[in-house]
């Protein structure tokens, strides 16, 4: 039986990124957000804003997937986009764990 793999990636705004208009920004999470929908069924993405609460990095994004390989291979799209390539962002951390794994 396939286990769930839980996915929780830091990610941390640069100057450069604050600096642009907040349209501009829109445009750049759209370009994610198309690769995000071409996993749908395969890889969840949630985005969440964290900058408010803590410094090592200003957002979050947990993932849920049955396979390594698609979220290998969504992040390899996402770090493609100008967001990353760029450098507006940087991944900070990823943590992993496995959901329902039990001792016994």
């Amino acid at each position: 039986m396939e286990k769930t793999i839980c996915y929780i990636i830091s990610i941390k705004a640069k100057p450069a990124w604050l600096k642009l208009a907040r349209g501009s920004r829109e445009n750049h999470w759209k370009a994610v957000a198309q690769i995000v929908q071409e996993f749908a069924g395969k890889v969840t993405f949630q985005y969440h804003d964290s900058d408010a609460f803590h410094a090592d990095h200003s957002d979050l994004v947990v993932c849920e997937t049955n396979s390594v390989i698609d979220y290998h291979r969504m992040w390899d799209c996402i770090k493609d986009t100008a967001i990353f390539a760029d450098g507006y962002y940087e991944i900070t951390d990823v943590r992993m764990g496995i959901r329902g794994v039990t001792h016994g």
